[in-house]
């Protein structure tokens, strides 16, 4: 790192430094991670990081150990200036140049040249203003960039799941909707029902209830649990910002 801290043209802590850790550190074991035996090539002193300046010459691609269907390069481009830095990201060359163009056509008064910077190509424009400008600069790079890769993939069948519906609360009576607020601040035990608050409402499980606990429920709540029993959902989410369903009763409260 002392190397490298005293040339590289961005940000040592918030680039160097953490694009070091992502390509040197083995997280094979998130618990023990260890550092590879060989640490890529573009960290070495001497081809590392393209000298500040337009002109730098492109890296190559970063290399992987496999080839993932989900990965795509893009081009970037760091723009330093007085405020602080620009990033650009652009899906190839041509692109990122659009970009690059547009800020120097932008910002062409700060530099010592009379011609107009719309008649000239986006290459030309760019090489004109960063030579010419006396503070700033402009450094591209390619970045391979892939999915976090996973010790085991995620798949439905590994996950429990369910299914809930959202209904206004306004298709519950106010007595009901009182209630499930009381009952929700209840030891589970206690509830005639497993409800849940939520920050503007409620999740009320529709499953089947015995009989001397739906005699405590008032029959608005009854009816609509039976409405999404019947409909293969395994709770309805009484939200205040939920929408009204037609042929179910509304109050207005």
């Amino acid at each position: 790192w002392r190397t490298v801290e005293g040339e590289y043209p961005l940000s040592f802590d918030w680039d160097f430094v953490p694009r070091w850790i992502a390509d040197t550190i083995d997280w094979s074991d998130p618990r023990r991670p260890v550092i590879r035996a060989i640490a890529p090539v573009r960290y070495a002193r001497s081809t590392s990081f393209p000298p500040i300046g337009y002109d730098a010459p492109l890296q190559p691609p970063i290399a992987t150990s496999h080839e993932d269907p989900l990965a795509i390069e893009v081009h970037t481009a760091v723009i330093e200036h007085r405020h602080g830095m620009n990033i650009h990201v652009a899906v190839d060359a041509m692109a990122l140049d659009v970009e690059i163009a547009a800020y120097c056509r932008e910002y062409w008064s700060e530099i010592d040249d009379a011609r107009d910077p719309n008649a000239l190509s986006d290459a030309d424009a760019i090489s004109s203003y960063f030579e010419c400008h006396p503070s700033e600069s402009c450094t591209k790079d390619r970045m391979h960039i892939a999915p976090v890769a996973h010790q085991r993939a995620l798949v439905a069948g590994s996950i429990e799941q369910g299914r809930y519906c959202v209904l206004s609360t306004a298709h519950l009576t106010v007595h009901t909707a009182s209630c499930l607020d009381k009952w929700a601040s209840w030891p589970p035990s206690d509830r005639p029902i497993d409800i849940a608050a939520s920050v503007y409402g409620w999740f009320v499980p529709t499953r089947a209830i015995d009989h001397d606990r739906s005699a405590q429920l008032p029959q608005d709540l009854l009816r609509l649990i039976a409405f999404g029993r019947e409909r293969g959902f395994q709770f309805l989410l009484f939200d205040c910002d939920g929408g009204d369903i037609d042929g179910l009763p509304l109050h207005d409260w």
